[in-house]
């Protein structure tokens, strides 16, 4: 076996040597050939030079004699060196410099303009910047030669210098000589070169570099017929850079564009439409603008006649030449029927443009060809044609009618296609919506209603169900066919459910005898059984609705709807102009600045200035920091002002607000002695007992006592003390207005023991902030990023001070003296970083203990894991090492996350929908006690609010935090769970939701560690 394994590395080593040798010999062989007496011999040699350098073989060693073959008075060859001298100078640059000396004599040879521009065109590819003081002075005399082929050559070496060099341009005054230039100059290619090149420059500096005037534009335009494409579309892009001093200009330079309209390349006919339609601006007649729109609509609908990549660029480019000049293409609306083998995304933008071409006059010729393709095999694009004509009908008030005749005609042709049945219930509800009088309840629509069992998706459901319930008086059987949809109501989508209850609430107000004993069961099962809080949110009020004033229930729940708005797409002002100026780019085609989609990337070669302009930038930074550190500190006094006046305001408004309860509380007493009104009022909730008036609903019904409506027009006043005469423990009837328990800054908490945890014993001392315990994430065993072992690390977050540190414990449990030790966190979604390590060094055996402040910066948006934890890095002598920290959400929560009840009222409106609850099965059993839970999450940078005790008999206390990155969370906390009576239910709600996990779980070790 050895003896194999020898042989085969000798084998190995020999192959190795001898492919060197071959390497060796065949470089030998080509400096043999360059050097050459012959000629052909030369021009060989140089051919498979290039040969060996094209597919990536490294000939950098022949440069000296591939050199020696440039004075050669041959073309080819030249044409070879300087081929080669393009690829290699970078590599070797101080050999680049032998040639320039060939440059200055090509350069200057007055038999062949081909060898003088081969020489200028050299100049500008070789990438060396110390060759470019050599340059200048021979690309300055090629600018002034007497041939338009050496002048064009040396025009395009400018801009290829000035990103190297931008100050030895500058110096020389290239600029301006270019300027002059394409004042005197007649060649129309060596113009259009002059164009190219200070657009470049343009470019590079950031600023417009082009003189532009009346005379040299009419030599453009001359121009125009006189160059190739390319260079048409040079000079039309420097034209579209032109203001004309008048109308009269800008009808002249019109009518000189306007033949480039027929011109075989796109991208000639697509720049000459952009200049002449931001001439179009500088035009005040109406009529000429819109024959001029004829005259360049079918040029513009020539376009979709070629390959499928440029009727894309041009249908992108039309979306917003629409907007710019509505009656273009108004003509040629038939040009964007889509054909059968058009690409998807080609069918796509025609369905978009023939949405914005239709209009009172053509819209019936549009709705038609929609309704063929609504039976395309294409069930995505079918039901795109389909929305398309509901944005028609919004658009043309005179398509309603023509559109929902076309809707019942797919209805009873198509019945068997389900996603056509979906996607007309959604335009029918649309068109409905627009105009509710063209409702009409024939056979066509009696048989599609009673296809909603089978529909299946949620979106075309909910759109139906809407139809039943705001037709429910013209509908016969309208109370079945809801019903029979409300029997799987728990099962929906919450689109669905929230629709289904919207329509049971209509259909009872329509008719209210039929439909009783349906909407007692809908609003039951969507506030007592429901989990989706927007549903739960409105069966409450709908209940609260219903049996409080049934006038005013008509008067919301069927009031008119606010009109649809057209829904095209249109673009803003500064974003059209920019599109215009940028036509068959690529930034016309994403509807993006330019700038936003390609960042401008420059090449840095002032970097001493560069640094010292750093050293400003850094200084002025830190003034500013200072500045704004001062004024901080104002605001800080400032709000605090401002915050105390308030509390003294919510005071008198809190006595006001007592007032008014004894006053509400009084009038329910009366109008109980009253009886029970017949009607909406007795509508009740299911399990609830009958209020005596019958206009008595619970502040918050909600079992958990978890969330509050605060989003609807009439709030509950806070729970009043019961005198023992009213079963009423939230507000009787209208209260016409009043507050909620959020609206006052002081607490009610109760001390009775049944709703405080029944008399237990104190905490043994006042709770102080947790500190988790320290977690070993290094072991000895551990290996590092180059295989040591030998430290032992045990890690924690911490918080002291108001500041968060991270506590580390080294032990070297190595042989070795173990020193520089350093510590990085990986970049992660809450910009944390950690300040240098102090100096330490580990003899053996030894453990020391550190803490390392961390400071927080811009996090990378990336979501944090669950649990909570942070990649991080040890670097010491030994080795690298890389652990995971585990870190406590309540770590990361700073001391001034207190919030005021007005405050906290704005948040808990703006998170509604972000609820996260999360049952506790145990907790500390003196937690009962309101006090205990306030003072020990407060001790936790979790800032009480107000608490209170729901009908349920849980107290429920309101929270709330700010994390380091500025982000709130509100907390509520029930005492007991409304599932075990020795939990606790957790409801967060935060604009980041996807954070609401980790305060849960922050809180829940907060409580488990608790004494």
């Amino acid at each position: 076996m050895t003896s194999r394994n020898s042989a085969s590395t000798s084998k190995s080593s020999s192959s190795t040597s001898s492919s060197a040798a071959q390497k060796k010999s065949e470089l030998n062989e080509l400096t043999e050939d360059l050097n050459s007496t012959k000629t052909e011999v030369k021009k060989e040699a140089l051919k498979k030079v290039i040969a060996n350098m094209t597919v990536g073989k490294d000939v950098a060693p022949l440069f000296q004699s591939v050199i020696k073959c440039i004075e050669v008075n041959d073309i080819e060859i030249k044409k070879l060196v300087y081929l080669y001298i393009i690829n290699n100078s970078r590599t070797r640059p101080d050999d680049a410099i032998m040639v320039v000396a060939f440059f200055l004599k090509d350069i200057q040879n007055k038999a062949s303009p081909l060898l003088r521009a081969l020489a200028a065109r050299t100049m500008g590819c070789v990438r060396v910047k110390t060759l470019n003081d050599y340059m200048i002075d021979p690309l300055r005399e090629a600018l002034n030669d007497e041939d338009p082929y050496v002048k064009k050559t040396a025009i395009l070496c400018i801009p290829k210098i000035y990103e190297l060099s931008p100050e030895l341009i500058e110096r020389n005054n290239v600029i301006e000589t270019l300027n002059k230039m394409l004042d005197k100059e007649g060649n129309a290619y060596v113009i259009s070169n002059i164009l190219c090149a200070l657009n470049e420059l343009s470019a590079f500096k950031n600023k417009n570099l082009l003189n532009i005037n009346f005379s040299n534009v009419q030599k453009l335009t001359l121009a125009l017929n006189e160059c190739g494409e390319w260079s048409q579309i040079y000079i039309l892009e420097s034209l579209a850079t032109y203001h004309p001093n008048d109308v009269k200009e800008a009808e002249e330079l019109i009518d000189r564009v306007i033949p480039r309209l027929g011109h075989i390349n796109p991208a000639v006919v697509l720049t000459a439409i952009k200049v002449i339609i931001k001439y179009m601006d500088y035009l005040t007649n109406d009529e000429h603008i819109r024959a001029l729109c004829k005259k360049i609509s079918p040029p513009i609908a020539s376009l979709l006649a070629r390959p499928p990549e440029v009727q894309y660029v041009a249908l992108k480019n039309i979306r917003f030449l629409l907007e710019k000049q509505p009656h273009l293409l108004e003509k040629e609306i038939r040009a964007f029927f889509i054909k059968f083998n058009d690409p998807y995304y080609i069918k796509l933008e025609k369905l978009e443009i023939l949405t914005k071409l239709c209009d009172n006059r053509n819209f019936d010729v549009v709705i038609t060809e929609l309704a063929e393709y609504a039976n395309d095999v294409d069930q995505e694009f079918s039901r795109k044609s389909l929305k398309a004509l509901a944005k028609i009908c919004i658009k043309v008030d005179k398509a309603a009618e023509k559109c929902i005749e076309i809707i019942k005609k797919i209805l009873s042709e198509c019945k068997k296609a389900l996603h056509i049945a979906h996607e007309c219930a959604i335009v029918l509800q649309i068109v409905l919506r627009k105009f509710p009088e063209k409702f009409d309840y024939d056979p066509i629509m009696k048989e599609f209603c009673e296809f909603l069992t089978e529909m299946d998706e949620g979106e075309a459901k909910a759109s139906l169900i809407w139809v039943i319930g705001e037709y429910a008086e013209k509908i016969s059987n309208s109370e079945h066919l809801i019903a029979k949809a409300a029997e799987n109501f728990l099962s929906e989508p919450a689109c669905v459910q929230l629709q289904l209850l919207t329509a049971t609430v209509k259909l009872y107000l329509k008719k209210p005898d039929e439909a009783e004993q349906l909407v007692q069961d809908v609003l039951s099962l969507s506030s007592e059984q429901n989990e989706i809080p927007d549903v739960r949110d409105r069966g409450f009020i709908y209940w609260r609705l219903l049996s409080s004033d049934p006038e005013k229930t008509k008067k919301i729940v069927l009031s008119d709807r606010p009109v649809l708005a057209d829904d095209v797409v249109t673009f803003e002002e500064s974003l059209l102009d920019n599109l215009i100026n940028n036509i068959s780019n690529v930034s016309s085609v994403y509807y993006k600045p330019p700038e936003t989609i390609i960042p401008k990337i420059l090449v840095d070669y002032n970097k001493d200035d560069k640094e010292s302009e750093k050293d400003k930038q850094q200084k002025d930074q830190k003034a500013k920091e200072a500045a704004d550190s001062k004024k901080k500190i104002e605001e800080q006094k400032a709000e605090e002002k401002r915050k105390e006046k308030e509390r003294e305001k919510e005071k008198e408004k809190q006595a006001e607000l007592e007032r008014k309860a004894k006053e509400e509380e009084k009038k329910a007493k009366d109008d109980a002695n009253k009886g029970t009104k017949k009607g909406f009022g007795g509508l009740r909730k299911p399990g609830e007992p009958v209020s005596q008036g019958g206009t008595d609903l619970k502040a918050n019904p909600s079992k958990s006592g978890g969330i509050n409506l605060l989003d609807s027009d009439e709030e509950t006043a806070p729970p009043t003390k019961s005198n023992g005469n009213t079963g009423n423990t939230g507000n009787t009837g209208n209260t016409g207005g009043g507050n909620n328990l959020l609206d006052f800054d002081e607490p009610e908490v109760t001390t009775d023991n049944k709703q405080s945890g029944g008399g237990l014993l104190d905490f043994d001392s006042k709770p102080s902030f947790h500190q988790v315990p320290f977690e070993t994430v290094l072991t000895s065993s551990n290996a590092g990023a180059k295989g040591k072992k030998g430290v032992t690390l045990a890690a924690r977050f911490i918080r002291e001070s108001g500041k968060l540190l991270l506590n580390l414990k080294l032990t070297n449990s190595s042989d070795g003296l173990i020193k520089d030790f350093d510590s990085q966190l990986k970049p992660n979604c809450f910009g944390l970083k950690l300040e240098k390590l102090p100096g330490i060094s580990l003899n053996p055996g030894e453990t020391t203990e550190v803490k390392v402040a961390v400071n927080v910066a811009q996090g990378d948006n990336t979501p944090p894991p669950a649990p909570l934890m942070f990649v991080a890095g040890l670097k010491s002598s030994l080795d690298v090492f890389y652990f995971n920290t585990p870190c406590s959400f309540h770590t990361l929560l700073t001391e001034d996350g207190a919030l005021d009840s007005k405050e906290f009222k704005k948040l808990w409106k703006d998170t509604e929908g972000s609820d996260v609850i999360q049952e506790l099965p145990s907790i500390n059993p003196k937690l009962k006690n309101i006090e205990k839970l306030k003072e020990l999450l407060q001790a936790n940078n979790i800032h009480f609010l107000t608490s209170r005790v729901n009908e349920m008999n849980q107290t429920v206390a309101y929270f709330t935090a700010k994390s380091i990155l500025g982000v709130y969370f509100l907390l509520e906390v029930s005492v007991p769970s409304s599932k075990n009576p020795n939990g606790c239910g957790l409801t967060v709600r935060t604009l980041q939701k996807h954070l609401a996990p980790l305060l849960i779980q922050a809180v829940a070790t907060i409580f488990s560690n608790s004494n």
